[in-house]
């Protein structure tokens, strides 16, 4: 692909990432939801901060539970997709045991 082609699909997807934005900002009530989470957001920052001031060990405690917690839910849903990838796989390999019989 040319560069000149690059730039032209970036610039499409630019657009329409904008318009999007455009549609989603045009109605009040959205407003007004992104405020409120920009809001909330800002006020949990402003916690962790003082909080990571007073108490650092035991943000990082905090911090590492939840990481570990975290991790482990990623190690289980792989787990239960590879069991149903290999069930899905040996469902097909036998039905296409069957069609060549």
């Amino acid at each position: 692909m040319t560069q000149q082609k690059k730039g032209g699909f970036l610039s499409f997807l630019s657009g329409l990432a904008m318009g999007a934005a455009a549609v989603f900002f045009s109605k009040k009530e959205n407003r007004e939801k992104t405020k409120d989470v920009a809001e909330d957001t800002v006020k949990k920052a402003k916690k962790l901060q003082q909080d990571l001031k007073e108490h650092p060990e035991k943000v990082k405690e905090e911090v590492q539970a939840k990481m570990q917690a975290a991790a482990t839910q990623v190690k289980q849903t792989a787990q239960q997709t590879v069991k149903k990838a290999q069930k899905t796989a040996k469902k097909t390999i036998a039905e296409l045991k069957e069609k060549k019989k």
